[in-house]
């Protein structure tokens, strides 16, 4: 038991706040669409709106499905058969609902830096930058294969005569 546990909320205040947390996400992406001159439904399982535009030029009827997910929150497995169903017109919408997330950059937003610059590390490995190309990378990488001891550093061999 430490200090810091009787600052710790019980599981269900937990499931009470994030509850409360997705509905104010919802309402701001209902008056959203809203005020963007979509009609907006609640529809049942899958997703969280129906929301309809007609193109006042060519008629047509534009229809999309909203999911809201606010903080770390993931797709169910019904939510994801359900973006793979409808393809382009399933929209995950996501909603900060820290008023200070923009100013301190989200934690959601951190995390996915980080797998990127984990990729980028582990395949510009196998790309050399053009300084490297040029005068050679400072680490000696002892997988690769050396040329014949006859050849100079510019890769020229040793009967292509001196320059010097």
């Amino acid at each position: 038991m430490g200090f810091f546990n009787i600052f710790k909320k019980s599981k269900r205040q937990q499931i009470r706040d994030n509850a409360d947390q997705g509905r104010e996400g919802e309402a701001q992406v209902r008056s959203k669409y809203e005020m963007n001159g979509y009609d907006v439904k609640r529809t049942g399982r899958g997703s969280d709106y129906r929301v309809t535009k007609r193109n006042w030029l060519t008629g047509k009827k534009v229809t999309k499905y909203v999911e809201v997910k606010t903080g770390n929150a993931k797709l169910s497995p019904l939510q994801k058969k359900k973006r793979k169903q409808y393809g382009g017109s399933y929209k995950v919408e996501r909603v900060e609902t820290n008023p200070f997330a923009s100013l301190l950059g989200s934690s959601s937003q951190k995390k996915t830096r980080i797998k990127k610059t984990r990729k980028r590390k582990s395949s510009s490995r196998s790309t050399t930058s053009v300084h490297d190309a040029f005068f050679g990378s400072p680490k000696k990488n002892s997988s690769r294969k050396r040329k014949s001891s006859n050849s100079n550093s510019w890769g020229f061999g040793s009967d292509a005569g001196s320059f010097w």
